[in-house]
């Protein structure tokens, strides 16, 4: 079993292997969050470096900007419209995937 967090949109055009260790896991309520998932909720995992991402197939973005004036960009398969991942303007470094994105969710209880 590979140690790493692999995941991607529902059609398989996006892919990414994650080798490091999330460094949290949040559920937001924000309105953004629950338009985006449908929900009441985004659940994401934020890992540390972009640098230990490995990601292939080419997502479309869309950004909103926050009261903050930070902007976050949201990834998605533009065939599939899977939302994938999330880039943060204040934070370039980190990693953010959507956790209904990931191959196997329910080994994230296992892990933390």
């Amino acid at each position: 079993m590979s140690d790493a967090y692999c995941g991607g949109c529902a059609c398989g055009a996006i892919r990414y292997e994650i080798s490091a260790e999330p460094i949290f896991m949040n559920d937001c309520q924000c309105r953004d969050c629950q338009r985006a998932s449908g929900t009441g909720h985004g659940s994401y995992l934020t890992f540390p470096s972009r640098a230990q991402v490995k990601l292939t197939g080419e997502p479309t973005h869309w950004t909103l900007v926050g009261e903050s004036g930070n902007e976050k960009a949201h990834a998605f398969c533009p065939t599939c419209g899977s939302p994938v991942y999330l880039a943060l303007s204040a934070h370039p470094d980190l990693f953010t995937v959507h956790a209904a994105s990931l191959d196997d969710p329910a080994g994230t209880r296992r892990r933390w």
